[in-house]
């Protein structure tokens, strides 16, 4: 079979790409739910997100492991024993997309059909059984949407995307969330895995020497996209008992993925285990082919540090039909606004609460600024629990909280700051877990943000316009506590105790002043 050699420059803000839809129309409502279908050489998924807004929960995220590409390395075809399979998966989607009342969708296909001889036989098939109508992406619109995809989470990243499904290898280079020069290569995990264990990352390591510009990412951060390199990530997360389960942004450096690769390469997948998350079988199957490519990868391009996204084509799609307005948001912040107006008391309150941190002059919240928003508006999120239990469901919540654009580090500050705001004590599994990830003078900090959050409650009784009338300062060695005269009745009793644990954490003394 020929194999060529693809390398396109693209740009982040070209016009966008066309995009055939499915079997409904594109829903007229903003907030209409929004599908992409994504049939792959391995797998085929199905996501329905909440909308089209910046960082959107999925209501719906289903996948089945076809392997329509397993054959296509040595046939030139689909797989014939998973044509039946992966025409069984598109009608269950095609069921789903209607109950769910999905508006706009985008069904796209890949490197499997795109290659196959018989890959428009099989469009026709699936047209014909359910509806959708399969848009072949090329070699470089896969990789601009998988770039988009890791884009839309790692906002202004810079470095290199690689994208490795089960046909081929899609890479990108990234300057500053800005798309650069493209590549697509035929090296997916389904044709590595044809190949003998040691053969695998001597061809990837060819193929990766023909590409120059390479030499332009050296030292600067690589960010892993698809099913093979995130579970060869699960398994080492396990071996290392990583503390937080969350595949996004989780991080390696070059020894560490070196190592890993070292063994995985050649592993026999029957000797994996998959860990106390679980893994499919035939996932585990692809994961020495992953870690082949990796292998050679991490030797062509020397990487600065191994980044893993849960982000990818799916997401580079949704993100590509965002007006740039939408785009340019911050992805936690709009996670965190979506999460209050849902479980929070008030989004009001949430909204004042977090101007009310940003006017402190408290230097222990200055040196977080950025993670204010997210803190005020997560504060209230476990107010309807048993008040035994608020601190452990916060923490829990917060660190495997499916929001994106913030690293393992940044999930376990919010998740103390906003357990501190409870009373309750954390459980010793989460104690542990804030004792590796977070070095002591950035736990205190965290806290003192939490006993922060604790002050506005006790002191506004969730009433927004106490908070407006307000302002923590540090100003001394005194924490001063500024407040419009009306209110000042309000800082007594809990509210004063919720002071006083603020000031001794800063080791300030604690004086009140009306505001005029």
């Amino acid at each position: 079979m020929t194999e060529q050699l693809a390398e396109t420059r693209l740009v982040a803000d070209a016009a966008p790409l066309p995009v055939e839809t499915g079997r409904r129309p594109a829903a007229t409502e903003a907030d209409a739910p929004y599908g992409v279908l994504d049939v792959g050489s391995n797998s085929i998924r199905l996501v329905v997100f909440e909308g089209l807004t910046r960082a959107p929960a999925p209501v719906f995220n289903e996948r089945e492991l076809c392997g329509l590409g397993a054959t296509l390395g040595e046939s030139g075809t689909l797989a014939p024993d998973a044509v039946e399979p992966a025409l069984d998966a598109l009608r269950r989607f095609a069921a789903a997309v209607d109950a769910l009342g999905v508006g706009p969708l985008d069904a796209v296909t890949t490197a499997a059909v795109r290659d196959a001889s018989d890959g428009e036989r099989f469009r026709k098939a699936v047209s014909r059984e359910t509806g959708f109508s399969l848009r072949v992406l090329s070699g470089e619109e896969e990789a601009r949407y998988a770039a988009l995809g890791v884009v839309s989470a790692f906002p202004g990243a810079s470095g290199l995307m690689a994208d490795l499904g089960g046909g081929s290898l899609e890479l990108v280079r990234l300057e500053q969330g800005r798309l650069a020069e493209h590549a697509t290569l035929p090296l997916g995990v389904l044709r590595l895995g044809s190949l003998e264990p040691r053969q695998r990352a001597t061809l990837a390591a060819e193929r990766l020497k023909a590409l120059p510009w390479l030499e332009r990412v050296r030292g600067a951060p690589v960010y892993l996209v698809g099913g093979a390199w995130r579970a060869l990530a699960r398994l080492r997360m396990a071996a290392e008992r990583h503390p937080i389960p969350v595949v996004h942004h989780y991080q390696m450096t070059p020894a560490e993925a070196r190592e890993a690769t070292k063994e995985l390469a050649v592993a026999d997948p029957a000797t994996l285990r998959p860990g106390p998350e679980g893994m499919l079988p035939r996932r585990l199957a692809t994961v020495p082919s992953g870690a082949a490519a990796l292998k050679a990868l991490l030797k062509i391009a020397a990487p600065g540090e191994v980044l893993f996204s849960a982000f990818g084509l799916r997401e580079g799609l949704l993100f590509d039909r965002l007006p740039a307005e939408v785009r340019a948001q911050d992805p936690v912040h709009d996670a965190c606004r979506s999460i209050a107006r849902r479980d929070g008391r008030s989004l009001v309150y949430a909204e004042a609460l977090a101007a009310w941190l940003g006017r402190s002059t408290l230097p222990a919240l200055a040196r977080h600024r950025d993670m204010l928003p997210a803190a005020a508006f997560l504060s209230e999120i476990a107010w309807r629990q048993h008040p035994d239990l608020r601190a452990a469901d916060a923490f829990t919540r917060i660190s495997r909280a499916p929001f994106v654009g913030i690293d393992h580090t940044g999930r376990v500050f919010l998740a103390l700051a906003v357990a501190t705001r409870y009373k309750s004590r954390l459980p010793v599994a989460a104690s542990r877990t804030v004792n590796r990830l977070l070095p002591p003078e950035v736990r205190a900090e965290a806290r003192a943000l939490g006993l922060a959050l604790r002050l506005a409650e006790r002191l506004s009784i969730g009433e927004p316009a106490v908070l407006d009338g307000s302002q923590i300062a540090a100003e001394d060695g005194y924490l001063v506590l500024r407040l419009a005269p009306e209110h000042r009745p309000l800082a007594s009793g809990k509210a004063r105790t919720a002071a006083d644990a603020l000031a001794r954490a800063l080791g300030s003394k604690l004086s009140f002043e009306a505001r005029p």
